[in-house]
């Protein structure tokens, strides 16, 4: 799951919590929603913290987040040869759980850490008026591995193999669920966003911007903002006007004033 700020399941998740007062102090983007640091939100990590039924895996880093969990790297303890798993902690309200998602070479951390990247960290404080959260949050937030910023040392921790996982939000065609579709908002097609309504064609254009991610490591519709609006703006300025709205669904707000 992308871990842009508008994703569709972050931000219906953040509905469910009251507001926490929770900030980051950094002037980077891309961190988890530090508002679902409380009761049946994110789990707190830090680094260096040990998961696991026998704390077998030592946190060294974080892969990226979203709005089903964080992803961590993590150093297999106990093992003569080194190992390093992705562990995926889900949201408390969704399982409460971690799982071991991937292994990747075995090298010294230190050895890792030059190759990735050493962990930036970002204080989070509490905006005035509002309860520290106590055990609920961490210290910090961590900025995620920048994968995308690719080095030829990077691109050795990356098994040449392709993997398509996580299918948690597939289904068949001919069941098209009613609650949401799961597909995060920079993804979605714009007839998606417009009437609710999927079509196959909508999973074309997922593809298509998930291919440019892959290909340029930043998103094809960036918005700071979860909204709609916002996102259907970037889209007309990246692709110019929207056809007829008979061909689209019924436009919300002001985007076909804007997008003329």
């Amino acid at each position: 799951m992308s871990s842009a700020t508008g994703a569709k399941r972050a931000t219906e998740l953040s509905f469910k919590f009251k507001e926490n007062g929770l900030l980051i102090n950094s002037f980077l983007v891309g961190f988890e929603d530090v508002s679902l640091y409380q009761q049946g939100g994110h789990h707190p990590v830090h680094i260096g913290d040990c998961l696991g039924e026998q704390e077998e895996y030592r946190v060294i880093h974080k892969l990226g987040s979203g709005g089903y969990g964080i992803v961590w790297l993590c150093r297999v303890l106990g093992r003569h040869s080194t190992e390093y798993v992705a562990v995926k902690i889900l949201a408390a309200s969704d399982s409460g759980q971690y799982n071991v998602e991937r292994r990747i070479d075995g090298l010294p951390d230190e050895k890792v850490l030059d190759i990735l990247g050493h962990p930036r960290k970002a204080p989070i404080i509490v905006r005035e008026g509002f309860r520290a959260p106590g055990a609920h949050a961490p210290d910090y937030a961590v900025y995620q591995i920048q994968i995308d910023r690719a080095t030829e040392e990077k691109c050795r921790l990356v098994s040449e193999r392709i993997c398509v996982i996580d299918f948690g939000e597939s289904y068949e065609q001919s069941r098209v669920p009613t609650g949401g579709y799961g597909i995060p908002m920079p993804y979605s097609a714009p007839v998606l966003v417009l009437d609710g309504q999927y079509r196959p064609a909508s999973d074309i254009w997922a593809l298509a911007v998930a291919m440019f991610y892959i290909r340029t490591g930043r998103e094809l519709f960036f918005s700071l903002s979860s909204e709609p609006d916002s996102f259907l703006t970037e889209v007309v300025r990246y692709l110019g006007p929207f056809p007829s709205p008979g061909g689209l669904g019924k436009p919300k707000g002001n985007i076909r004033r804007r997008a003329g």
